[in-house]
Parts: C-alpha cells; structure tokens; sequence
C-alpha cells in the first residue's frame, strides 16, 4: 500500500480509538523573499525537508520550491501539531542550509501558511507543489495556495477575502450543537 495507508496502520495498532486523516500545505518565504533557492540547491533542500517530515512521524507527499519560498504538502501525524512541525521543518532546515551548503546569511521568514487538505484535493495540490517552477513561470500560481503571510486588516474586511458561505450555517450548526449540551443559546430550538 501507500505510505499513507501504512502509516494509518502503525497508528492504527499505537491509537486504536483514534482516527486521524490530517493533510496540510505548508508554504513559507526566505527572509525578505531573497531569490536564494537555486535549482541546484533546491533538491538539497526538498531531501532535507522531506527527512525532516518523516522524522516527525509526518509523511511528505510533496516538497517543491522557486527561488523565493518553499511548499511542504505532509500527511500529518495525530501526535505532531501544524506549529511544532514547521518549527522543526524550517529552524533545523536553515541550520542545514548554513552548514551544508554553505550559505551563512540564509534566514526563512518568521511566519508561514499551512492550509489543510481534503483527501480529494491531494492529487491537484500535490501536482501544484512539485511544479512550482513551472506556475510560477507561465502564471498559473493559485493564490490561496501560496499565501505565506496573514492578510492584512484591510484585506481581510474586504470583499475579496471572506468566510466561505457555508461559515453562516455552520457556526449555527455548532451554535445548534452548544444550545442542546444546555447551553443557553438564543435562536436555537
């Protein structure tokens, strides 16, 4: 089988009362989005950071860059959470990038995007991240996939940036929810 599927199996037998499908895209920049990430250096890097995923028990579906920011497509583990794998995705990557390959000035952004996935999605963006060069050439970039950094108060009031129309029904759902667990909540029968 795959490596998502072996791996749900070890977890399977680790948690058995637990069940966890967990699929994220992460996306961050270098430092001021210096093009660094040469196509030579690139491969390095994605080696790198594929290690780095399975050494957190998290698989790597897909790594790729341009020379300016880096994608992580990850199968996630239950036991890792979306903060601490980029922590150990991205400060021991520049410690390598610094060592091995010899770029001392090196630095990734403070900040990062990490998306989550359906599991019908992971085929489209799995072809999106490993040809990163190529959509960052011919401008077929998706936006909300390469968003590295939070929108900006502006932005996020605006027209272009809302909450999808099923946030509404959904937040009453759970509203819903709350007001059955004797919660007092108005508008809920």
């Amino acid at each position: 089988g795959s490596a998502v599927q072996r791996a749900r199996g070890r977890l399977a037998k680790a948690m058995s009362s637990s069940y966890t499908n967990l699929f994220v895209q992460f996306v961050w920049a270098t430092r001021f989005r210096e093009h660094v990430i040469t196509p030579v250096l690139a491969p390095r890097i994605h080696g790198y950071l594929s290690s780095r995923c399975r050494a957190m028990n998290c698989i790597p579906l897909a790594v790729g860059s341009v020379s300016d920011h880096a994608h992580v497509l990850v199968w996630m583990s239950p036991e890792v959470g979306v903060a601490q794998l980029a922590r150990e995705l991205k400060a021991p990557t520049t410690r390598f990038i610094h060592r091995e390959l010899k770029l001392p000035e090196f630095a990734w952004q403070e900040g990062y995007g990490a998306f989550t996935l359906r599991e019908s999605e992971i085929e489209a963006v799995r072809r999106y991240v490993d040809n990163q060069p190529q959509h960052h050439t011919d401008g077929s970039v998706v936006a909300e996939w390469e968003r590295a950094e939070p929108p900006s108060v502006k932005e996020a009031q605006s027209r272009s940036f809302r909450k999808p129309p099923l946030w509404g029904r959904l937040l009453s759902h759970v509203m819903c929810i709350n007001a059955r667990a004797r919660l007092a909540v108005p508008g809920c029968s």
